[in-house]
């Protein structure tokens, strides 16, 4: 797991050391049980994984239903190029020009191309009315750079559109500790009213120890 990766699920987790535990021994078992990963391998599975559990509400979409015919990470990621050229003052390339205009007869969005250029209030309503016809997290999103990373990331795999397209068809399970990861705060301070017992093979004095336990230092 790279260093950008390591950032991502630090960060997700609050550095909380018992959630990022949590999720590794469920990144093991996954990628140890299920044979899917055995024909994409470990930086599939580690991208895909980090993808359920850190943004599961992405990732129910991507293996859900899509009445346009395009994979909700291609989605994504087209929304996130037009976007940038909505927030552009020129006139997009032919190229990109063919994009706007495949997006925007996808979504159903009536858009004059060739009036955009010179006004920004018709580029700003053309992206609002592009994002209500979207999914509602995607605006959220296409802010988070650790989530275009990913996705993008994912994309550049070998075999990505056969990836992609075996989720929708077996969608791996949504562990029950991604719904809360980013809820569950990192312990602060020693646990009231906990008892404990010490055994030592080698005594000797320990007042100083157990001081610091009832104090809530250990």
């Amino acid at each position: 797991m790279d260093s950008q990766l390591v950032a991502l699920l630090t960060d997700h987790s609050r550095r909380n050391p018992r959630s990022i535990k949590r999720l590794i021994n469920g990144f093991v078992l996954e990628a140890g049980l299920n044979p899917l990963w055995q024909d994409f391998g470990p930086e599939a599975a580690i991208r895909t994984l980090l993808l359920l559990n850190l943004y599961p509400d992405f990732y129910r979409t991507l293996v859900g239903s899509n009445s346009i015919g395009v994979d909700a990470v291609t989605e994504f990621l087209e929304y996130r190029q037009v976007r940038q050229y909505l927030r552009q003052h020129h006139t997009p390339a032919e190229p990109d020009q063919a994009l706007l205009r495949r997006v925007f007869a996808q979504h159903e969005v009536i858009v004059d191309l060739s009036r955009l250029a010179d006004q920004a209030t018709g580029r700003e309503q053309a992206l609002a009315d592009l994002e209500q016809q979207l999914p509602s997290d995607f605006p959220r999103l296409v802010l988070d750079r650790s989530f275009t990373s990913l996705v993008e990331d994912l994309t550049r795999l070998p075999d990505s559109a056969a990836l992609l397209q075996r989720l929708q068809q077996q969608p791996l399970t949504l562990s029950p500790q991604s719904t809360h990861l980013e809820e569950t705060p990192a312990p602060t301070a020693w646990p009231i009213g906990i008892s404990i017992v010490w055994i030592d093979d080698h005594p000797r004095p320990c007042g100083r120890r157990r001081n610091a336990c009832r104090e809530g230092r250990t």
